[in-house]
């Protein structure tokens, strides 16, 4: 009688069964090809495609803002049919104000070089409950 080890690693290298790595717990900052010009971003890089990869137990789209915001309802539409998190990413204190009336679940503040508008943003982040991410530099 021959007994074979089911163990994947006695299988010869072309023959391992793919072996998918467990998800990460989060990951809210995402950009798809909705941040178009985004020279990061690839062509491939749709919302859909990141729905179908699974590889985060809690996961949302953060495309930027100021790329996004005259089409948001489509945008929200479009990551909302995915059952993705719906995200922002915000570069500039500019553009603030809108994103803070923006429907969506969370948004990720980039502002570089106004301590003013970042503190403001803190307490204003605060009162309404809403998620607030600091930079690994940023002092609590």
């Amino acid at each position: 009688m021959l007994v074979v080890d089911p163990s994947p690693l006695c299988y010869p290298a072309h023959t391992k069964p793919a072996m998918k790595p467990a998800p990460l717990p989060q990951d809210l900052h995402i950009h798809t090809t909705w941040s178009d010009t985004d020279s990061s971003i690839v062509p491939e890089q749709t919302i859909e495609l990141i729905a179908a990869l699974g590889h985060a137990r809690i996961c949302g789209i953060s495309d930027h803002f100021e790329m996004i915001v005259d089409q948001f309802d489509d945008y929200r539409a479009a990551v909302a049919a995915q059952g993705l998190l719906i995200g922002t990413e915000v570069n500039g204190h500019e553009w603030v104000p809108l994103a803070l009336d923006a429907d969506c679940d969370y948004r990720i503040f980039h502002i570089w070089s106004a301590p003013r508008c970042k503190s403001h943003l803190t307490v204003q982040q605060k009162e309404t409950l809403r998620p607030y991410i600091r930079r690994r530099d940023e002092v609590a």
